[in-house]
């Protein structure tokens, strides 16, 4: 028997593919908005506003940003300007 995916199975996926994060360098913030406006999107966590990526257009972003000479190793780097919301 083959599973169905529901339209809000397919919802709940697809929101686990999306990366929340925050950043702290106003040239990169510029950088973020006038390459990925259009699939970035906003989320408002207890009070604060942070950026919403598909994970694709994420990993895109971290390219072009570590590319630009940013500090986006946001995994090990204690100095790094984005910070990812978990």
């Amino acid at each position: 028997m083959k599973h169905i995916h529901t339209f809000e199975s397919f919802l709940n996926e697809s929101s686990q593919d999306e990366i929340v994060f925050s950043i702290d360098d106003d040239k990169l913030d510029t950088l973020l908005n006038s390459r990925f406006s259009r699939s970035l999107d906003f989320k408002e966590i207890q009070g604060d506003s942070y950026y919403v990526l598909s994970k694709r257009e994420f990993d895109r972003f971290i390219d072009l940003a570590d590319s630009s000479g940013f500090d986006v190793d946001y995994e090990n780097s204690e100095d790094a300007v984005i910070d990812v919301i978990e």
